[in-house]
């Protein structure tokens, strides 16, 4: 995480899962902490791109034979960006303690993950063959 927090201090960019592992399941896992962390501690808060996809399990199964498949839909939604420089400031000034502050921030990533999740859900069983 220390890496990471230099690379946005120097203005890069990352990606990363925040459940810290693939889903093989495809439910809804709880964030990491460290998602938060390194919002909270950059020396300028990055904006946060949500993004949730559904189907990559069909172009990759998750079980043997891992042959990747083709002509198989995908469904990747792309929520607004999140910027968090306030929710750090207020949160700061009501001297809330860095995990008070971790844990708020990734809160209101998992609530944005589960709305984008729900409606690329949808959107994917619309369009599946």
């Amino acid at each position: 995480m220390d890496f990471l927090l230099d690379k946005l201090n120097k203005g890069a960019w990352i990606h990363f899962f925040p459940e810290g592992r693939v889903c093989l399941t495809n439910e809804l896992l709880r964030l990491k902490w460290g998602v938060g962390r390194l919002i909270s501690e950059c020396n300028i808060p990055p904006l946060v791109i949500p993004i949730a996809h559904m189907g990559m399990d069909s172009v990759l199964p998750n079980k043997t034979p891992y042959i990747p498949q083709i002509r198989k839909n995908v469904t990747m939604l792309i929520g607004n960006p999140m910027d968090f420089a306030r929710d750090i400031e207020l949160l700061k000034t009501l001297k809330k303690s860095p995990r008070d502050i971790r844990k708020h921030i990734t809160d209101k990533i998992q609530e944005e993950l589960k709305v984008l999740r729900e409606k690329a859900q949808v959107l994917h069983a619309e369009f599946k063959t």
